[in-house]
């Protein structure tokens, strides 16, 4: 595995028969880190929030958390209040606080250093079928890809599970960036077709 400078100065090829070919050559497998799932309840509705903006090897993020664990992570892009409102937007009910919290140290950590198994405390708002879609990003290895189809066990529920892609709350941490379309192509990211562009160059890097 290449350290986190070759990763960054690689040029990787993403176009569609590179990103086939490493939908081909990704095989699914239990969770590299120790994830800590924690699902949202009813009496979970007026938690407090405490969130930061810090930054991490992938960019600079706003990140989230309850007392149970991170709940939310955003790419900034130039335009932290875009992060802010979507947080707002996922839990109106709930009070935010910008504070760091030891949920985030654990979770950037997690972030910096993807060649290790590092633990993660998660606290997820979701349906039940989002839920069981998020936790087979989890299942997707760094540098690796997967399609649509295949998370949601074929192509008559590509649809339903491309969209409980895009609503994951927890961006990078539950790689929704490693979910690509079947014909190889990867634009319509939440966080803009650039920003995937640029994860995707960067474990590929990584890897090679």
């Amino acid at each position: 595995m290449k350290n986190k400078e070759d990763s960054l100065n690689e040029k990787i090829v993403l176009n569609k028969p590179a990103i086939k070919k490493r939908v081909n050559d990704t095989v699914l497998q239990s969770s590299n880190t120790a994830f800590v799932w924690e699902e949202w309840k009813p009496e979970d509705a007026n938690l407090p929030i405490s969130w930061k903006v810090t930054d991490t090897v992938t960019g600079k993020v706003l990140i989230a958390s309850t007392p149970k664990g991170v709940c939310f992570l955003g790419f900034i892009n130039d335009n932290p209040m875009f992060a802010l409102a979507d947080l707002k937007r996922r839990f109106p009910a709930c009070p935010l606080i910008e504070n760091e919290t030891e949920w985030h140290k654990e979770a950037i950590e997690y972030i910096n250093n993807p060649q290790l198994i590092l633990p993660v405390h998660l606290h997820l708002k979701g349906t039940s079928f989002q839920l069981s879609i998020w936790k087979k990003l989890s299942l997707i290895p760094f540098g690796g890809l997967t399609t649509y189809a295949n998370l949601g066990n074929g192509t008559r529920n590509a649809r339903a599970s491309g969209a409980a892609v895009g609503a994951n709350p927890v961006s990078y941490i539950l790689p929704c960036h490693r979910a690509v379309r079947s014909d190889g192509s990867f634009d319509k990211y939440y966080w803009g077709s650039e920003v995937k562009r640029k994860l995707l160059e960067y474990e590929g890097g990584f890897i090679a």
